[in-house]
């Protein structure tokens, strides 16, 4: 039975704006069925590199940690960035010693601490799995004659000389549905891990990424590729990694000052409903229990930014100035509930579940 592993791991990821990577690992677990699917409690913090070259060091191995024991024949870990497949393949049931890795990425990813222009852990993963001279031993060491690219089309000087041993197809070779089949067959493998980091595809067909590298893989050439594959080779497992869906831009929005609000009152356009009295709680009937956000005691009154579409509530925010201090804004998730300080008193405000 396939089983489904979570890591919203980021901190991996070079990308400025890389804690995206946790809302796409979280979208894909919620499409994923429940029964069959484990979240990791992994850490959100940055973490410290301590006195390596790896930034936030100290996050990654608690994840590697944690990963360790949830991993069994079948599994396909939901990254998160691409080195959650490092964590992975060292907890391997069997170890790896029969085993070949398909990389299907953009990116080679296969610096070292000593190369990295960034230092990040996702630009080393490849490596790492074949294990760098000097590297610990815990990393697992997949041989040269195992490791089969997919797609790389984004390669840093340091890189290049080190895909040579490797089998590398590029995306025009899988114009062949068979050709990834034949390249891990000529591995001698038993089995494969494929590990897919979704910037390998197309740009046009998949956009959810952070780094978008032109003339990619269709879905359907890769989806064919690897069904072939599987019908002769067993998978040990996969990783799907490197999803950052983009938020987009609130439609339309609407200011309303909070001290010009008094209850009971409820705006049927936009779905808001008051509750006057602190410790109040919602007046819509049947609604779980929200957590409370509480907005900073402000020198003017506070305004709240809503985003809707059609009279549906898509999105709120907090704004407030203090004196002296620039404006501040507090972006919040759907279905928050927020307590608002104004000079007027507390106005707690439920923002409905649209879902």
């Amino acid at each position: 039975m396939v089983r489904f592993l979570v890591v919203p791991q980021w901190q991996g990821s070079p990308a400025p704006r890389a804690m995206l990577l946790i809302d796409g690992a979280s979208a894909i677990a919620g499409d994923l069925p429940r029964a069959a699917t484990t979240v990791l409690e992994v850490p959100v913090e940055a973490g410290e590199s301590l006195g390596t070259g790896v930034r936030r060091l100290s996050a990654l191995l608690r994840t590697r940690e944690l990963v360790h024991g949830h991993i069994d024949a079948d599994t396909v870990v939901i990254g998160g960035d691409c080195s959650v497949t490092v964590a992975a393949l060292d907890a391997l049931p069997g170890g790896t010693g029969d085993l070949a890795v398909v990389w299907c990425d953009a990116h080679a990813d296969m610096h070292t601490p000593e190369t990295s222009p960034s230092g990040a852990f996702s630009g080393m993963a490849l490596r790492a799995a074949r294990r760098w001279r000097g590297a610990a031993r815990a990393l697992p060491a997949i041989p040269a004659e195992r490791v089969v690219t997919v797609g790389v089309r984004n390669l840093d000087d340091a890189e290049v000389p080190q895909l040579d041993p490797l089998t590398n197809l590029s995306v025009a070779d899988l114009d062949r549905p068979d050709a990834l089949l034949e390249a891990v067959r000529g591995t001698g493998a038993a089995r494969a891990w494929v590990h897919i980091d979704v910037d390998v595809l197309d740009p046009p067909d998949f956009s959810g990424v952070s780094s978008a590298v032109p003339f990619g893989l269709s879905p359907a050439a890769l989806a064919t590729a690897i069904r072939v594959l599987r019908a002769e080779i067993p998978l040990a497992g996969a990783t799907i990694a490197g999803f950052a869906p983009g938020r987009p831009p609130m439609p339309s929005m609407t200011w309303v000052p909070c001290c010009a609000w008094s209850g009971p009152w409820r705006d049927p356009a936009l779905g808001l409903a008051p509750c006057c009295r602190r410790g109040t709680r919602p007046r819509t009937a049947g609604r779980p229990s929200h957590p409370v956000i509480p907005a900073a005691v402000a020198d003017q009154p506070p305004r709240l930014r809503v985003g809707h579409r059609r009279g549906v509530v898509v999105g709120l925010a907090v704004e407030h100035r203090s004196r002296g201090a620039p404006c501040r804004t507090l972006d919040l998730p759907r279905h928050a509930r927020v307590d608002l300080q104004s000079r007027r008193g507390v106005r707690r405000w439920l923002l409905p579940d649209r879902r």
